[in-house]
């Protein structure tokens, strides 16, 4: 066994009883019922449970899972502040959907190849509940080439850019390093990236493998 597996181990050892539960309903299908249980059965503070959740924005899905167990209203009281995190992510991830689809359709009509990354796309394919992922902004990815041509899009149509640049500054920008951030009329924010980290770090990741590898699939009811 490596150095670094039995520190995790020994880690995993030391968790309180609610963070062992948190991280076993974050386990999801891999997690047998009965483990789940038998933490459930040993009972839980549950105020800090929920503090623990939330602090690590994973409180939607160890309500989903806690509510698959566990259904008593006695379980739904103690675990409301889930409930309600639940509810806010859901209908907060509803309103970006809507606008990452309004933004798709721009690109679209621009003929723009913009790939959304994150965000409401991979919370419907990873766990068809768009709630259950707590979601901060928008995420797109975009040849180097049409950055600016993307960034002119938004600001016709409202949102405004996070940062001003001389020309000389966008350049630079463009060659060192990965994102422009914009924030719609709505504040949402939107990240425009074209690169996944600045080109000073050791790690590359090559955009155009993306690109290369990109299927148009149905969400929402648009192509």
């Amino acid at each position: 066994m490596s150095a670094q597996v039995q520190h995790r181990l020994e880690a995993i050892a030391s968790f309180s009883s609610e963070q062992r539960l948190v991280v076993e309903c974050l386990a999801g299908q891999g997690t047998a019922p009965d483990r789940l249980q038998t933490l459930l059965r040993q009972g839980a503070d549950w105020d800090s449970l929920c503090r623990i959740a939330i602090s690590h924005a994973v409180a939607p899905l160890v309500y989903h899972q806690l509510k698959k167990l566990d259904q008593s209203p006695a379980l739904e009281s103690e675990i409301a502040p889930l409930r309600h995190a639940y509810f806010h992510s859901l209908k907060r991830n509803l309103l970006l959907t809507s606008e990452l689809v309004g933004l798709v359709a721009l690109f679209e009509q621009a003929k723009v190849l913009a790939v959304p990354l994150k965000g409401p796309v991979f919370a419907r394919q990873l766990y068809e509940d768009v709630g259950l992922r707590v979601i901060g902004d928008l995420d797109f990815l975009v040849p180097q080439n049409d950055v600016l041509r993307v960034s002119q899009i938004l600001l016709e149509n409202g949102y405004k850019a996070c940062h001003r640049f001389t020309r000389r500054q966008e350049s630079a920008l463009l060659r060192h390093h990965g994102a422009l951030v914009f924030v719609s009329p709505g504040n949402t924010v939107v990240d425009i990236h074209w690169r996944f980290e600045p080109r000073r770090m050791g790690l590359k990741l090559d955009p155009d493998q993306v690109f290369s590898r990109t299927v148009t699939q149905k969400f929402e009811g648009h192509t």
